[in-house]
């Protein structure tokens, strides 16, 4: 019985963590739309290339969001719309990661996905970070809350994005299949 008990949890937890939507719109804003806050965060200290800010639309609510290279790695910095620090989302490699987290996050997507190839690795930092330059000087696993791979995968509903983020350990925080805009109607 008890194991019957298990079972269904573990299928339930797997249910809920692989049947969610993300839904997300971005919009280019100028900096002059940034809240102050944001806009000192960031600052001008560091040698920033293609600084875009974005006002991002989810499920989730509004947030504000800056997308930039230094030393050709790219980052996103995220605020909630008053401009205090959400998260910072680092672009890396496969072997940037640990092994033992890279090995448990592989063994989780081929159990999931029929195939599938990984298009994005983002480490997220968050925490008491006050200066994006700040960030440099950190031990960054102190700060790493986790992983979010994007993914091309084949499951039983067929061929579609996904985003999954895993914690530092590489177990399956969540899943969510990637809604992309419908470009076959004019917005105005």
């Amino acid at each position: 019985m008890k194991r019957i008990s298990i079972f269904l949890s573990l299928i339930m937890a797997l249910n809920l963590a692989f049947g969610q939507v993300k839904y997300e719109r971005e919009r280019r804003l100028k900096s002059s739309d940034v809240p102050r806050k944001a806009l000192n965060f960031i600052g001008v200290d560091l040698e920033i290339k293609q600084l875009k800010w974005y006002r991002e639309e989810s499920l989730e609510g509004i947030s504000i969001e800056a997308k930039f290279k230094i030393d050709n790695k790219k980052y996103s910095v995220e605020f909630d719309t008053l401009g205090q620090l959400e998260d910072v989302e680092i672009e890396v490699n496969k072997v940037e990661l640990p092994e033992s987290t890279l090995k448990q996050i592989n063994s989780i997507l081929s159990d999931n996905y029929k195939r599938f190839k990984v298009l994005k690795i983002q480490e997220q930092l968050k925490g008491d970070i006050e200066k994006l330059d700040f960030i440099f000087s950190l031990d960054k696993k102190v700060y790493c809350s986790g992983y979010e791979f994007v993914i091309k995968g084949f499951s039983s509903d067929g061929l579609s994005l996904y985003e999954c983020f895993f914690d530092i350990n590489g177990e399956l925080i969540s899943s969510k299949k990637i809604v992309l805009n419908s470009t076959e109607h004019l917005e105005y």
